[in-house]
């Protein structure tokens, strides 16, 4: 009956890690009130402008009394053969391109201050400008609607890319 034990006990670490990486901790900051205002799971979509317009999904989870939340950012690009994924450096040379699957971003940082909320995502691989990238982004919260804007940037001397966001309180 142990060595069951120690099988089952051995599987569930091994699932609780795989979950741990997926969903990162993302720092949060800004007094008990403002962050109480963040509490609970929200999902919504962003668009950004064109010449190279992206669209995705976004979904966050805070927990009432920590001071953490998990979430990911989910870039979709359209007509590209690349996915937005996390920074590893360049890709290597053509033909060993990681296939063009969908990855998760993870949210580095969120404050939330006066009802405004703003936070950044990790640096990211972006395939239409074919450099490492960093987004900002800074939103309103109105009641169980967070509605803002982002900025991405790029590595390579290339104009910023703007956007719009909404999420909902689910």
């Amino acid at each position: 009956m142990s060595r069951l034990s120690t099988i089952l006990l051995a599987v569930v670490t091994a699932f609780s890690v795989g979950c741990s990486y997926v969903l990162p901790a993302i720092r949060l900051t800004g007094r008990p009130g403002e962050l109480e205002a963040l509490v609970g799971e929200w999902s919504g979509h962003y668009e950004s402008d064109a010449p190279f317009a992206r669209s995705g999904t976004i979904w966050f989870k805070l927990a009432a009394g920590e001071d953490h939340a998990h979430g990911d950012v989910r870039m979709v690009p359209e007509g590209f053969t690349r996915s937005y994924e996390r920074y590893r450096g360049a890709p290597g040379p053509a033909g060993q391109d990681r296939p063009p699957t969908s990855e998760s971003l993870a949210i580095r940082f969120v404050r939330a201050e006066n009802n405004q909320v703003n936070g950044v995502l990790e640096p990211y691989w972006d395939p239409d400008r074919e450099c490492q990238a960093w987004t900002s982004f800074r939103g309103r919260i109105e009641g169980k609607t967070i509605v803002g804007t982002f900025v991405s940037s790029y590595a390579k001397s290339l104009p910023e890319t703007t956007g719009v966001w909404k999420v909902t309180r689910r």
